[in-house]
């Protein structure tokens, strides 16, 4: 009776844990305040494709795009679990942040000292209201982007991670997988 007592917490266990591990990967990052340097208007409003977003809309999604950096996660249709053998490859499409300097699109945005064109400048989606967070059925980013850059271990003067805005993207108007700047 031990035996099959002991086997069965065993089992139990074992299969309690597998969702909980998934719901761990999913939780988000803390809302950790971001420094944005040449950061559009906060009370500003953006033309981008054929939506508007407000320069905090654009804060929140590059807020929320350095906390995943930061936290080592992602979202999106094709996340992958960090520290799992698919980790080691290239980011595919449709993962945010995504590096912005793998494609002609990253030739939309001209690089600047603060924006240079090197794999520490990233893309995430802009969405109204909220960030995108992927959803809970990993909803489309839709076809407008904001570019940041921002690099490991930059922390400002309030030990919060620093970020510098490089632009608004859209998909509408572009070439096939490419970009316009807004």
């Amino acid at each position: 009776m031990v035996v099959v007592t002991l086997l069965l917490v065993f089992l139990l266990g074992s299969v309690s844990a597998i969702p909980l591990a998934r719901l761990a990967r999913r939780g988000d990052p803390p809302a950790t305040p971001v420094h944005l340097e040449y950061g559009p208007d906060p009370d500003g409003m953006f033309k981008c494709g054929d939506k508007s977003y407000s320069g905090h809309e654009i804060y929140l999604a590059v807020q929320y795009g350095i906390n995943l950096l930061v936290a080592d996660q992602t979202r999106g249709s094709k996340s992958i679990t960090p520290g799992s053998c698919l980790a080691t490859y290239a980011s595919p499409v449709g993962q945010f942040p995504q590096t912005f300097n793998s494609s002609a699109a990253s030739q939309t945005i001209v690089p600047t000292s603060y924006c240079p064109a090197n794999n520490m400048r990233y893309d995430f989606p802009l969405a109204n209201g909220l960030a995108y967070n992927g959803g809970p059925n990993d909803t489309n980013a839709g076809d407008e982007r904001v570019v940041f850059f921002y690099r490991s271990g930059d922390i400002s003067y309030d030990s919060h991670p620093v970020g510098y805005y490089c632009g608004i993207v859209t998909r509408k108007g572009a070439a096939s997988n490419g970009f316009v700047l807004c």
